[in-house]
């Protein structure tokens, strides 16, 4: 009786300890997004679908900036209820990471090495960022840490068109070109 509670404990044990140790897939992602109130969860990369997507392109010289892209994806059953994310972050080439907070206005600050800029498409409506803020935290192994900070996405043909995004989301993204 002992060996068999032994025996049960040990599987106990290793199924629980492999249990939250995959680094890939949707259990390593976390998304605590909201688009105008509504909670925003990218879809898991699964064969061909490629939904959290990230691509990197590295200054060529000390003048140039480096500039990283990610993409959030939520494939819905129609373009009416399918919701994205894209920010494009630049920063200097001398900047040894991408971690700290950029202001979303697409460099219209003047800043042309230091900024981010980016859209969603929310339920039919492609709006770009217009103003907030988005912290990113790289966790190494293309796993991103993206912190919204009160961002507005506005329609540039139709200015009342908004959408607020808040929140974060962490995960590991496919490296894409």
């Amino acid at each position: 009786m002992k060996k068999l509670f032994l025996g049960m404990a040990a599987l106990v044990l290793l199924f629980s300890s492999c249990s939250g140790s995959d680094d890939g897939g949707s259990a390593s992602v976390t998304s605590h997004i909201m688009i105008n109130g509504t909670l925003f969860t990218p879809d898991a990369n699964t064969g061909m679908l490629q939904n959290i997507v990230t691509s990197f392109q590295a200054g060529s010289n000390s003048g140039a900036a480096n500039t990283r892209v990610f993409a959030l994806n939520n494939q819905g059953t129609s373009l009416s209820d399918s919701k994205s994310i894209e920010v494009i972050v630049t920063y200097p080439f001398s900047q040894a990471s991408i971690d700290g907070t950029y202001l979303l206005d697409g460099g219209l600050s003047g800043n042309v090495n230091n900024y981010a800029g980016g859209s969603i498409f929310d339920s039919g409506a492609f709006l770009s960022f217009a103003s907030g803020t988005v912290t990113v935290t790289d966790l190494g192994n293309n796993k991103f840490k993206l912190e919204f900070n009160n961002a507005v996405a506005e329609n540039f043909l139709d200015e009342t068109v908004t959408s607020t995004v808040t929140g974060y989301f962490q995960g590991t993204f496919v490296v894409g070109e």
